[in-house]
């Protein structure tokens, strides 16, 4: 599987496990990379993706 089959599944992942109480997450791309052949997705609120804002972390 190459990366970009890899990263289109890991965000299918991730909106399939998606529960209905939690904030809207998103894959973090700034920090997607690959170690020992395993490609590492993090992934984060959509709020704090879009501010970088460590206290958007927090939940309410």
């Amino acid at each position: 599987m190459d990366n970009n089959e890899a990263m289109e599944l890991a965000v299918a992942f991730l909106a399939d496990s998606q529960r209905d109480d939690e904030p809207p997450l998103a894959v973090d791309t700034e920090l997607v990379r690959e170690s020992n052949g395993l490609l590492i997705v993090p992934y984060n609120s959509v709020q704090y993706l879009a501010s970088r804002e460590p206290r958007e972390q927090l939940l309410d």
